[in-house]
Protein backbone atom coordinates (compact mmCIF):
# COMPACT_ATOMS: atom_id res chain seq x y z
CA UNK A 1 0.00 0.00 0.00
CA UNK A 2 1.00 3.57 -0.58
CA UNK A 3 1.77 6.47 1.74
CA UNK A 4 1.31 10.16 0.96
CA UNK A 5 5.05 10.54 0.42
CA UNK A 6 5.19 7.56 -1.96
CA UNK A 7 2.18 8.83 -3.92
CA UNK A 8 3.71 12.31 -4.25
CA UNK A 9 7.06 10.87 -5.38
CA UNK A 10 5.38 8.60 -7.94
CA UNK A 11 3.27 11.43 -9.40
CA UNK A 12 6.26 13.77 -9.61
CA UNK A 13 8.39 11.05 -11.21
CA UNK A 14 5.69 10.35 -13.79
CA UNK A 15 5.51 14.02 -14.72
CA UNK A 16 9.29 14.46 -14.91
CA UNK A 17 9.64 11.38 -17.11
CA UNK A 18 6.87 12.43 -19.52
CA UNK A 19 7.88 16.10 -19.58
CA UNK A 20 11.45 15.13 -20.53
CA UNK A 21 12.80 18.67 -19.91
CA UNK A 22 10.66 20.12 -22.73
CA UNK A 23 10.63 23.34 -20.67
CA UNK A 24 11.98 24.33 -17.27
CA UNK A 25 9.66 23.20 -14.49
CA UNK A 26 9.33 23.31 -10.74
CA UNK A 27 7.78 20.86 -8.32
CA UNK A 28 5.68 21.93 -5.36
CA UNK A 29 7.44 24.07 -2.76
CA UNK A 30 10.75 24.36 -4.64
CA UNK A 31 12.62 27.61 -5.17
CA UNK A 32 12.23 28.65 -8.80
CA UNK A 33 12.82 31.78 -10.85
CA UNK A 34 10.76 32.30 -14.01
CA UNK A 35 12.32 35.63 -14.96
CA UNK A 36 13.89 35.46 -18.40
CA UNK A 37 11.98 32.33 -19.41
CA UNK A 38 9.58 32.13 -22.36
CA UNK A 39 7.74 29.08 -20.98
CA UNK A 40 7.72 26.92 -17.88
CA UNK A 41 5.56 24.61 -15.77
CA UNK A 42 4.75 24.05 -12.10
CA UNK A 43 3.42 20.81 -10.56
CA UNK A 44 1.38 20.81 -7.36
CA UNK A 45 -0.22 17.86 -5.60
CA UNK A 46 -3.06 18.36 -3.15
CA UNK A 47 -4.99 15.77 -1.20
CA UNK A 48 -8.72 16.36 -1.20
CA UNK A 49 -10.64 13.42 0.31
CA UNK A 50 -10.09 10.34 2.43
CA UNK A 51 -12.32 7.54 3.59
CA UNK A 52 -11.84 4.42 5.65
CA UNK A 53 -12.74 1.38 3.58
CA UNK A 54 -12.34 -1.39 6.14
CA UNK A 55 -12.53 -1.89 9.88
CA UNK A 56 -10.11 -3.90 11.93
CA UNK A 57 -7.05 -3.65 14.12
CA UNK A 58 -4.25 -1.17 13.44
CA UNK A 59 -2.07 -2.12 10.44
CA UNK A 60 -5.05 -3.88 8.84
CA UNK A 61 -7.34 -0.93 8.05
CA UNK A 62 -7.54 0.27 4.45
CA UNK A 63 -8.01 3.95 3.62
CA UNK A 64 -8.80 5.45 0.23
CA UNK A 65 -7.02 8.75 -0.44
CA UNK A 66 -7.96 11.12 -3.25
CA UNK A 67 -6.29 14.20 -4.57
CA UNK A 68 -5.53 16.48 -7.47
CA UNK A 69 -2.26 16.88 -9.35
CA UNK A 70 -2.14 20.17 -11.23
CA UNK A 71 0.36 21.12 -13.91
CA UNK A 72 0.30 24.87 -14.45
CA UNK A 73 1.78 25.71 -17.85
CA UNK A 74 2.96 29.23 -18.62
CA UNK A 75 3.85 30.55 -22.07
CA UNK A 76 4.59 34.12 -23.14
CA UNK A 77 1.49 36.30 -23.24
CA UNK A 78 0.40 37.41 -26.70
CA UNK A 79 1.97 34.41 -28.44
CA UNK A 80 -1.26 32.58 -29.34
CA UNK A 81 -2.34 29.31 -27.76
CA UNK A 82 -0.61 26.74 -30.00
CA UNK A 83 2.46 26.21 -27.81
CA UNK A 84 0.40 26.16 -24.59
CA UNK A 85 -1.88 23.54 -26.15
CA UNK A 86 1.12 21.46 -27.24
CA UNK A 87 2.56 21.50 -23.72
CA UNK A 88 -0.86 20.74 -22.20
CA UNK A 89 -1.13 17.62 -24.36
CA UNK A 90 2.22 16.38 -23.01
CA UNK A 91 1.06 16.89 -19.42
CA UNK A 92 -2.34 15.34 -20.13
CA UNK A 93 -0.66 12.32 -21.71
CA UNK A 94 1.48 11.85 -18.62
CA UNK A 95 -1.57 11.08 -16.48
CA UNK A 96 -4.63 10.21 -18.55
CA UNK A 97 -5.61 6.54 -18.27
CA UNK A 98 -2.53 5.78 -16.16
CA UNK A 99 -2.11 3.62 -13.06
CA UNK A 100 1.31 3.89 -11.47
CA UNK A 101 1.96 0.27 -10.55
CA UNK A 102 4.73 0.93 -8.02
CA UNK A 103 2.50 3.15 -5.87
CA UNK A 104 -1.00 2.07 -6.98
CA UNK A 105 -1.88 5.68 -7.82
CA UNK A 106 -4.69 5.70 -10.37
CA UNK A 107 -5.63 8.81 -12.33
CA UNK A 108 -9.39 9.12 -12.69
CA UNK A 109 -10.02 12.24 -14.76
CA UNK A 110 -7.60 14.57 -16.55
CA UNK A 111 -8.87 17.94 -17.75
CA UNK A 112 -7.22 20.84 -19.57
CA UNK A 113 -8.39 24.23 -18.24
CA UNK A 114 -7.51 27.40 -20.10
CA UNK A 115 -6.88 30.14 -17.54
CA UNK A 116 -5.78 32.86 -19.98
CA UNK A 117 -3.40 35.80 -19.75
CA UNK A 118 -2.43 37.43 -16.49
CA UNK A 119 -3.34 41.10 -15.89
CA UNK A 120 0.00 42.35 -17.23
CA UNK A 121 -0.12 40.18 -20.36
CA UNK A 122 3.18 38.56 -19.38
CA UNK A 123 2.01 34.95 -19.18
CA UNK A 124 -0.68 32.84 -20.79
CA UNK A 125 -1.69 29.98 -18.45
CA UNK A 126 -3.20 26.57 -19.06
CA UNK A 127 -3.75 24.08 -16.23
CA UNK A 128 -3.85 20.32 -16.59
CA UNK A 129 -5.80 18.91 -13.64
CA UNK A 130 -5.52 15.20 -12.88
CA UNK A 131 -7.72 13.65 -10.18
CA UNK A 132 -6.10 10.62 -8.57
CA UNK A 133 -6.60 8.04 -5.84
CA UNK A 134 -4.52 5.53 -3.93
CA UNK A 135 -4.98 3.20 -0.99
CA UNK A 136 -3.11 3.17 2.29
CA UNK A 137 -3.17 0.49 4.98
CA UNK A 138 -2.53 1.39 8.60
Amino acid sequence: MTTLREARQAINSRFVSAWNDVTPYTLQNEDFESEGLDEWARVTINNTLASQGTLGPPTARRFERQGVATVQIFTKGGSATDRADELAMIAQGAFEGVTLTISSVTFLDVVVNEIGEDDEGTWYQVNVVANFRYFETK
